[in-house]
């Protein structure tokens, strides 16, 4: 009706474009189609196609998704878009928020090797009455029976149970009514216990030494 298609006059002053969806994304396509691709993006080596938009406009979490977006795409932090679920959320919200039932061991303990050698330098911390940091603010103290001593609140601790961390082995850190994960612990040449936590409703993370 009235378009040069059907009959009519050709619009006046009005070209059509058809871009590539790829290249000009919204953030459905990034999160849920794009990132899994392997000849469009590789976590591992950071190697990605680099969108010339992205039009953010799917997920709830809008300004939270943008920073990412920046952080990968402007700033250079590999894979900076992973923590965030093709969905809604976190991608990790679910083994992140997990916790042990009223009637598992205490405080989750299990054969965790991660368990193992943070409860390890716990024990000795309270044998010697030190304390570790959170985010480089002292006065953080993990307690052998599964609780914790913090500068926002007292806490708990403990292991997060495998079938809902994904088969991984994870420990939870809980205080201030937020919950953290942390997956990674490294053994330093003086003894100390160097960990990364992430926070579990906006996926920051911080450096925790015991």
């Amino acid at each position: 009706n009235g378009s040069a298609g059907n009959g009519g006059p050709a619009p006046a002053g009005v070209s059509q474009r058809v871009m590539n969806y790829a290249c000009f994304q919204n953030t459905k396509y990034l999160f849920r189609y794009m990132r899994y691709d392997d000849a469009l993006y590789d976590a591992t080596t950071g190697k990605s196609l680099r969108p010339v938009s992205a039009h953010v406009n799917y997920h709830p979490e809008k300004p939270q998704r943008m920073v990412s977006l920046i952080a990968q795409y402007l700033k250079g932090e590999r894979d900076a878009i992973s923590k965030w679920s093709w969905s809604e959320g976190m991608a990790f919200n679910k083994a992140c928020t997990a916790r042990p039932g009223a009637g598992d061991a205490p405080r989750g303990a299990s054969s965790s090797r991660l368990f193992d050698v943070v409860g390890a330098r716990v024990a000795e911390m309270a044998a010697r009455g030190v304390e570790g940091t959170w985010a480089r603010n002292g006065g953080f103290v993990p307690r052998p029976d599964g609780t914790l001593k913090t500068p926002w609140g007292d806490g708990t601790w403990g292991v997060i149970p495998l079938e809902a961390a994904e088969g991984k082995d994870r420990l939870f850190v809980d205080f201030a009514g937020t919950k953290h994960m942390i997956e990674e612990a490294h053994v330093e040449k003086g003894g100390e216990v160097a960990m990364i936590s992430v926070r579990c409703n906006d996926g920051e993370k911080v450096e925790v030494v015991l």
